[in-house]
């Protein structure tokens, strides 16, 4: 089973290699990319539902998760992934708001 803080460390491992790839960093840009994530889990079988959210601070850091990770493994669980992204008409909710609305 996958939790938040697994997922933040493989996403800043893409986010870092890319990063390193194309470019060094400048001090003005921001190196937090990820500002949060939730596992949604089933409260009866205290598993995960196999489905998260992930907030990031800029699209493009989005746009290189999503690129990178979709139709993809993550080094401790073999499952397949399949990533989204949200469209702008979305409804913007805090980690709070989300909790609740499990």
């Amino acid at each position: 089973m996958c939790n938040e803080k697994e997922i933040v460390e493989e996403l800043n491992i893409v986010l870092r290699d890319e990063r390193n790839k194309n470019e060094t960093p400048a001090p003005e840009k921001p190196r937090n990319f990820i500002l949060s994530s939730i596992v949604f889990w089933d409260k009866e079988t205290r598993r995960s539902k196999q489905f998260a959210f992930v907030d990031f601070n800029t699209e493009d850091a989005a746009n290189i998760c999503v690129k990178q990770w979709n139709n993809s493994s993550m080094k401790k669980h073999p499952n397949r992934l399949i990533v989204t992204k949200y469209e702008k008409e979305h409804v913007k909710m805090t980690k709070n708001e989300r909790e609740r609305s499990r």
